[in-house]
């Protein structure tokens, strides 16, 4: 660690960079999962050979290259078993439109269309970090923390693979797109091991951990998600209304469907 603020152990901890305690759930393919304001398991939206999660900011300058690879890797393997399931979300930087009018964008923008029958799956907006965090990512994040011993997410546009029981295999960072991703998923769909990992996967994971202290995108502790009283609601509005004044303490007024979505917690 070098001599910057932003480097040293302590502010590190108070990011919670660190390893978590696994979290095993009772039943993986259970897991409920928001959608359209209804919860769906993971078993009626994963491929039925493998699925690639990912979590998915439309401001952020990689949704240009991420979105487009991701469509273009799920589309050319549907056919053999390959799902995606992509994640907006309130943390991080803001998300300022509801989740209905994500999906809309993303197949406007991008031609990524969601359908519950997939191959591609956008849920409703959905906490990744803290206290809330959501139960499949809890899952992901403990049971394959990132090379730098980090088990929360730190960027948007993290990656994971998962097989055909939704056990998770390999974690990939924010500037690996989804077409670097080809080989390990034609190896899961075919039912071989995964090939070894490319050395250029674990730089582009040491860049990532210098660009989770720094990037306006990241998900930094106390800056763009906070530890909140309740889990985050599908709602839409500006920013400035997204915090009660003089207070960094989120606000969920205009919620989408007049309620919060809810999701179960693990114990």
């Amino acid at each position: 660690m070098g001599a910057d603020v932003l480097d040293r152990p302590s502010f590190r901890k108070r990011q919670d960079f660190l390893l978590e305690e696994v979290y095993s759930p009772e039943s993986l393919e259970d897991i409920p999962i928001p959608v359209n304001g209804k919860q769906k398991t993971l078993s009626k939206l994963k491929g039925s050979k493998a699925t690639i999660v990912m979590n998915i900011k439309l401001d952020d300058p990689e949704t240009v290259t991420q979105i487009p690879a991701l469509k273009t890797l799920v589309l050319q393997y549907a056919d053999q078993g390959l799902n995606a399931i992509c994640f907006p979300t309130d943390q991080g930087d803001y998300e300022p439109d509801d989740s209905a009018t994500v999906r809309i964008k993303v197949a406007q923008q991008y031609g990524m269309k969601s359908s519950l029958k997939g191959p591609i799956i956008v849920t409703d907006k959905t906490d990744i970090v803290g206290k809330f965090t959501h139960p499949l990512y809890r899952y992901m994040t403990t049971n394959l923390p990132n090379p730098n011993n980090i088990t929360r997410i730190t960027l948007n546009y993290e990656k994971f693979l998962l097989d055909a029981d939704g056990q998770v295999l390999r974690r990939y960072p924010r500037l690996w797109s989804a077409e670097r991703m080809e080989k390990d998923v034609k190896a899961v769909l075919a039912g071989q091991p995964l090939p070894p990992v490319d050395p250029q996967w674990l730089f582009a994971w040491k860049e990532a951990d210098k660009e989770a202290t720094r990037s306006i995108y990241s998900f930094r502790k106390h800056y763009n998600f906070y530890d909140q009283q309740e889990a985050g609601a599908d709602w839409a509005g500006t920013k400035a209304e997204f915090f009660t004044p003089g207070s960094n303490a989120p606000r969920f007024k205009s919620v989408t469907k007049g309620k919060p979505l809810t999701i179960p917690l693990p114990e």
